[in-house]
């Protein structure tokens, strides 16, 4: 697994544990973990880009991101006080909150049954409070403006069906009548 930014980059099992513990519908279940690499429940989907601007599901989106924000807020609340060699080391002395520092569009699946996953399990880590409002910022910028033009990218692809679809239909209506104007002056 890659470092994360937190308090202990190449901590990831404590941080693992406590997400196994959650059973958040969020995380995929855990099969086996360590320092150095886990193994997940398979999840079969696509990433929130293509999702969204597949199926141009705004409910889905809205309640999405109320997830994202209430996960933050339940792994906030786990918290882990910080021994003195290092308070002394990280010349902090309060305690160190969990959290993630890269949910974004790339590291989240949707099922078919449009049922979100986070996938990537080594960003989560401890890390201090303040920057813990900065990472729930930064998640929710990133993942509200990837939704917002997956919808949009959606939504001008359906426009453009249709626009092609009614410019088709106008083509074969002209066509149809020139086809009765021809007719029209055989029969004559």
């Amino acid at each position: 697994m890659k470092p994360n930014g937190s308090f202990f980059p190449n901590d990831h099992q404590h941080p693992l544990k406590i997400l196994q513990g959650l059973n958040h519908p969020l995380i995929p279940k855990l099969i086996s973990y360590d320092d150095e690499s886990y193994e997940c429940e398979f999840i079969e989907g696509e990433h929130l880009t293509g999702y969204f601007q597949r199926t141009r599901d705004v409910q889905l989106a809205m309640s999405i991101i109320k997830d994202i924000n209430a996960f933050f807020y339940v792994m906030a609340t786990h918290k882990h006080r910080l021994t003195q060699t290092e308070q002394d080391k990280f010349r902090y002395r309060g305690k160190v909150i969990l959290s993630a520092d890269d949910i974004h569009e790339q590291n989240i699946m949707v099922t078919t049954e449009g049922r979100p996953y986070i996938i990537d399990l080594d960003q989560f880590g401890w890390y201090h409070p303040h920057r813990v409002i900065k990472l729930i910022q930064y998640s929710n910028i990133r993942v509200c403006d990837h939704i917002h033009t997956s919808l949009m990218v959606g939504e001008n692809s359906k426009s453009n069906f249709y626009e092609m679809k009614y410019r088709n239909e106008l083509v074969i209506n002209k066509q149809n009548i020139r086809i009765k104007e021809l007719e029209a002056k055989l029969l004559s």
